[in-house]
């Protein structure tokens, strides 16, 4: 089953991911920061993240950098996800590692072709 992990502070945008995700037949992970989606990513090595970046204790511009950085991590497609607009959020997402960026309110028919796309381009890897 192919699992996907949400590094989301607000549960209301947790709960959203849910509803659209188990639909499609993924199992989910989910951390409240960045500590905790490293520590989560490296120890079950999800085939996605969806990552918020605005985030406490560890943005997720550094919980990106620091996913490339590990071995077990540095190949896992992230999608960066955050309120910041899209002209200043996609270039930093995608400079620290990110594959993609979507600003919130997410369209999430849009999300579900592009999360598709990832995880096929990384199992041709």
């Amino acid at each position: 089953m192919t699992t996907i992990l949400i590094i989301e502070d607000q549960q209301d945008n947790r709960d959203i991911y849910e509803r659209w995700l188990l639909r499609e037949g993924y199992k989910l992970l989910y951390a409240r920061d960045g500590i905790e989606g490293v520590s989560l990513a490296q120890h079950h090595r999800p085939d996605l993240v969806l990552m918020d970046i605005l985030m406490p204790y560890l943005n997720g511009w550094n919980t990106t950098r620091q996913l490339r950085l590990g071995a077990q991590t540095r190949h896992i497609p992230i999608i960066a996800v955050s309120a910041i607009p899209e002209d200043e959020g996609r270039g930093q997402s995608l400079a620290v590692g990110c594959d993609d960026f979507f600003a919130k309110p997410v369209n999430f028919p849009m999300l579900l072709v592009r999360i598709k796309e990832l995880l096929n381009k990384s199992k041709d890897k």
